[in-house]
């Protein structure tokens, strides 16, 4: 792989993780997606998948054409995954399960048995 090739998907790649991870946590955060939207998700990626082949057939792999199509592409391919779930914390832990059952006992007051008969 060339130098003319590598820079630019170095800094596409700079570019599409910083970008998503903005837009993740200003607005998909932030929408309660409908469980079909997930597969409207995967079906926008193939397409853009499609335009992308088309795209490096019609204009070549070194133009910037090319390199939109491939950031929409990975972009709706993030959104995918992040819909179906990868990259979330398990709501399970797989640890120990005692820190979450935390009981609340009350406080033994042991003087209550000594005192008892110095009342009466």
């Amino acid at each position: 792989m060339d130098w003319k090739r590598m820079i630019p998907s170095i800094i596409l790649i700079i570019i599409l993780l910083g970008a998503y991870n903005l837009l993740k946590v200003f607005v998909f955060d932030k929408i309660r997606p409908i469980k079909w939207i997930k597969w409207v998700v995967l079906i926008l990626a193939v397409l853009l998948g499609a335009l992308n082949g088309y795209a490096a057939n019609t204009f070549g792999e070194l133009s910037w054409q090319y390199y939109v199509c491939m950031g929409l592409f990975v972009m709706a391919l993030f959104a995918f995954f992040d819909l179906l779930g990868f990259g979330r914390k398990s709501k399970y832990s797989k640890g120990n399960k005692k820190d979450n059952d935390v009981v609340i006992r009350p406080k033994a007051k042991p003087n209550r048995v000594k005192n008892k008969n110095k009342d009466k």
